[in-house]
């Protein structure tokens, strides 16, 4: 097959109630041990497949669980090869490990990310005066407009943080010179990180990966707010606290539960079985299932995101 010198590159994303997960594979980087790496697969347009079909036909030769859904994030080059990438949502990790890979929580590779127990120490203790001394390092102007963004990516109180943000944060984290992805791409130096380093400043990546996956969680956690994507990620049957804390996993902040509930059913996303059971490792409950609408996309409301206070 000759070089198209076009590739697909997949983030891989599963949820469930301990966490939200990406898959990455290990590849060996000459100097520096084994690096994780999004799958990646050259792409071929005299097959005449579209960039949804090449994907499934890669995971295809790993495992038979299905992908339930496949979305285009964008296109980048990577010396000199154009790189498609694309969001596609697992809905059974268990069943979908090809060789080599491991599903990497989302906090390894973003700890700023996660404040389902409050602000992360990452944040507060480190980036956060990081960011501001960075911020007041320009002249005037530039120190307004730093700072007016630090304000709106970074802010200290749950009841401002944007979710859908995390692209944006990871952009200007790596603007601030404050990520390893920042070192390496300026001085071409090699860049190993001890675990308390990555618990601060999150799991270096190959190339771009890390940016790709902070563009496929933007887009996850805007969607899940406006469409019926839990489904894809989340099958029935569930209880409303498996529901509940898979969100909160997805979106890295902690759910008024009454208020969630509340908010669930206006939207009527969601029935009830008429069944009780337990779902992994929660407690038993009343089981739940996605109405018909809901399970094929169709339905016009996402996810209720009631935020809950921290003290």
């Amino acid at each position: 097959m000759a070089d198209s010198g076009v590739e697909i590159c997949a983030v891989l994303a599963a949820a469930d109630p301990d966490g939200l997960y990406v898959l990455t594979l290990a590849e060996r980087q000459k100097g520096q041990g084994h690096m994780r790496t999004l799958p990646a697969a050259p792409f071929d347009p005299a097959r005449g497949q579209s960039f949804e079909d090449r994907l499934r036909d890669w995971a295809s030769v790993h495992t038979t669980a299905q992908i339930t859904r496949i979305m285009q994030i964008g296109a980048s080059t990577d010396h000199g090869r154009i790189r498609i990438t694309l969001l596609a949502l697992v809905s059974d990790r268990n069943a979908f490990m090809p060789r080599g890979a491991r599903w990497t929580p989302i906090g390894e590779i973003f700890p700023w990310e996660s404040w389902q127990s409050g602000e992360p120490d990452s944040l507060a203790k480190v980036l956060r005066p990081a960011l501001n001394e960075w911020a007041s390092t320009g002249d005037d102007a530039q120190n307004h407009t730093r700072q007016t963004r630090l304000d709106v990516l970074f802010a200290p109180k749950l009841a401002a943080w944007a979710p859908g943000l995390c692209a944006a944060r990871f952009d200007t984290l790596y603007t601030a010179g404050l990520l390893p992805e920042a070192l390496r791409d300026r001085s071409g130096a090699m860049v190993s990180m001890r675990r308390r380093h990555a618990a601060v400043y999150g799991q270096v990546m190959h190339g771009q990966d890390r940016r790709a996956i902070a563009q496929a969680l933007s887009l996850m956690r805007e969607q899940l707010a406006h469409t019926a994507m839990m489904p894809a990620l989340l099958p029935s049957p569930f209880t409303l606290g498996v529901l509940q804390h898979t969100v909160e996993a997805m979106i890295g902040l902690p759910l008024h539960t009454q208020n969630f509930r509340r908010d669930l059913m206006r939207t009527g996303l969601v029935s009830q079985t008429g069944e009780r059971g337990r779902i992994g490792k929660s407690r038993p409950g009343t089981l739940w299932a996605w109405t018909p609408d809901t399970n094929h996309g169709l339905a016009p409301h996402g996810m209720p995101l009631p935020r809950k206070a921290l003290g």
